[in-house]
């Protein structure tokens, strides 16, 4: 009994040790996509990148402290499965796991603890190890430009999410909205969309007819800014020297 003891401390010893090692070998390799984004982007310390070769980040974008990215089937080409646009900001503690693709499109704003749910565990056989079951890969999630998550929101599935929405806190998205929508709830519904001609949100959404193309309401949202990058909050996304008064 006790050698049996014995023989599964050393392997569970081992197995550690193997997974330890080979995590800090990849984390060193990591290093150099980190720095390389260092000059064009801010990623916090303590975000969590799995897959830094299958993530593309629009320049001025900011990923905060305690955000984890998991490309969980990473194409070997270095094929962008992640693909976050120009001045996005991805608040604290965001959740995105990639399953085909997630793509945010660029002025983008999450609040705190917002995830993405991109992919799942194959769950089909309870008598195996779901950690060793593998995870689905095909969903893909689409936000359009310009949209706000609030706390707590999630996008889980086959989702396309159209530009300028507003998704409320705690809201469950589960299937496709469309362009300047206000969306609460779980699962999440529609309660306004903007009238461009009153410009304002309006719940007498089913007459109203035509909105910007993305490509135009893009345009509108640089002219607005001049051709200047917005700041962004970074006290705000740091782990470190991001108290303020």
């Amino acid at each position: 009994m006790n050698k049996f003891k014995k023989l599964l401390i050393n392997n569970a010893f081992t197995s550690l040790l193997t997974t330890r090692v080979f995590s800090i070998l990849l984390h060193i390799h990591a290093l150099y996509w980190r720095v390389k984004s260092y000059f064009f982007c801010h990623v916090a310390f303590s975000a969590k990148i799995i897959g830094w070769k299958n993530l593309k980040l629009g320049c001025n974008s900011v990923i905060s402290g305690g955000t984890w990215i998991n490309v969980n089937n990473r194409d070997s080409s270095g094929n962008i499965q992640v693909n976050i646009g120009k001045n996005v900001f991805i608040g604290r503690d965001n959740f995105f796991t990639v399953g085909k693709k997630i793509t945010v499109g660029p002025y983008c704003l999450t609040a705190t603890n917002c995830s993405f749910i991109g992919s799942s565990h194959i769950i089909s056989d309870p008598f195996k190890f779901y950690m060793t079951t593998g995870v689905t890969n095909d969903w893909e999630i689409i936000v359009g430009a310009n949209c706000f998550f609030g706390y707590g929101a999630s996008v889980v599935g086959n989702v396309e999410i159209g530009h300028g929405c507003v998704i409320g806190a705690h809201c469950k998205v589960m299937n496709n909205i469309p362009p300047f929508s206000m969306v609460v709830g779980n699962p999440a519904v529609i309660i306004k969309r903007y009238d461009f001609e009153e410009k304002k949100w309006s719940k007498d959404f089913d007459s109203l007819k035509s909105w910007p193309s993305e490509d135009e309401y893009i345009r509108i949202l640089e002219e607005s800014l001049n051709g200047k990058y917005p700041f962004m909050p970074l006290s705000v996304s740091n782990d470190f020297f991001g108290d303020t008064v």
